[in-house]
């Protein structure tokens, strides 16, 4: 397969699966914003746009929800926007179209052809709850035309590695939105708030899945359990992990070669099995989702370095000025991975030397 076939169907599943996160985010605002829990009193927005990775060029006040969730939804300023995503994922898909099925493709392009006629009564409350409902179902219906239209080539193994890295990261964020909003609560009991969890669960859609694993059971560590490390899970971090070690596995066999981007995975899904929810509260839970979004970007970097995905454009002056740093801000890791990989090409685009040599320091190393 062509190496910029391989980046399109990557970018496709990304940008598909960041789409239907983001909305999982909005849903996981709305539904603290309206629950009467003291946790949850002050407003989840700044703790939202934080979990995503987000820094708008433009002051936006964090409070505003319309605001918020006009910039997180329909602006296409915002790279990591809904339509963005879409718009996207529809021109990646344009470039992989001799590799897609024709169900794969009409479920990307008609998801666009939507979108772009939306109205914009649509983002008001009464609507709103239908519409992230219909995000969420689109990204379901690519995966689904996926799996059971696709060949089991090396094009479905790049699709689900898309898939499963944007998992990875939107999993590790939202369990960090529930962490931010009890940090922020004046309340010590913030952190056990049933309530909160129960968002956690409904936002990423496994909360019936959770009621069928643990029953009733709403203690703060049995829910991480659950997200982080059960791999029967289908968003927990350990199954995201699991299925990239196996999809890279996957390509090994077909091109018959191991890059460093095999043993990131290994280590990476190693590093969740010998993991226990008590060692990760005592570590600290942010600490611990900040270094595995860290070593998630890592991996991206290191399968696009090891299947020549193509680089992108160059950044614009501002961009760079404002960006912080890769591991908190989406813009800049999704320039990080589609610049190969390589700290000269990172150093041009965004950060500071030290900064990319923070980040990539495992895969120069592997080189």
């Amino acid at each position: 397969m062509l190496s910029r076939t391989a980046d399109s169907l990557f970018w496709l599943a990304r940008y598909i699966e960041r789409a239907e996160n983001t909305a999982r985010l909005i849903e996981m605002g709305r539904w603290m914003r309206t629950t009467p829990s003291e946790a949850a009193s002050a407003s989840p927005w700044p703790s939202i746009m934080s979990a995503a990775g987000l820094a708008p060029k433009e002051p936006l006040t964090l409070d505003d929800q319309r605001a918020v969730i006009f910039y997180l939804l329909m602006d296409p300023a915002n790279s990591s926007s809904v339509f963005s995503c879409f718009e996207q994922a529809r021109a990646n898909a344009r470039a992989a179209r001799a590799a897609l099925t024709v169900e794969m493709w009409e479920a990307v392009n008609d998801a666009w052809i939507e979108l772009r006629a939306l109205e914009p009564e649509r983002l008001e409350n009464g609507a709103l709850s239908p519409l992230l409902e219909w995000i969420r179902q689109r990204g379901t219906l690519l995966r689904g035309a996926a799996d059971s239209t696709a060949l089991r080539n090396d094009g479905y193994d790049f699709l689900s590695l898309g898939f499963f890295v944007e998992r990875l990261d939107n999993t590790a964020r939202l369990i960090d939105v529930k962490a931010a909003a009890a940090s922020h609560s004046a309340s010590t009991d913030a952190a056990d708030d049933p309530t909160l969890w129960v968002a956690t669960l409904r936002a990423a859609g496994v909360l019936r899945a959770y009621h069928a694993a643990y029953k009733a059971d709403y203690q703060p560590e049995s829910i991480l359990d659950f997200l982080m490390l059960n791999p029967c899970c289908p968003r927990s971090l350990a199954h995201c992990a699991d299925r990239l070690n196996d999809h890279l596995h996957s390509l090994s066999r077909h091109y018959d070669r191991r890059e460093p981007c095999h043993l990131a995975a290994g280590e990476l899904a190693d590093r969740l099995k010998g993991a226990s929810v008590e060692a990760i509260l005592e570590e600290g839970l942010h600490t611990f989702l900040s270094e595995l979004i860290r070593r998630n970007n890592v991996l991206a970097i290191s399968i696009a370095d090891a299947y020549y995905f193509s680089p992108p454009p160059p950044a614009e002056p501002s961009e760079i000025q404002d960006a912080p740093a890769a591991v908190e801000n989406r813009q800049a890791a999704d320039n990080i991975v589609k610049s190969q990989g390589r700290a000269e090409k990172i150093v041009a685009a965004r950060l500071s030397g030290a900064q990319a040599m923070q980040l990539v320091a495992p895969v120069v190393a592997a080189e």
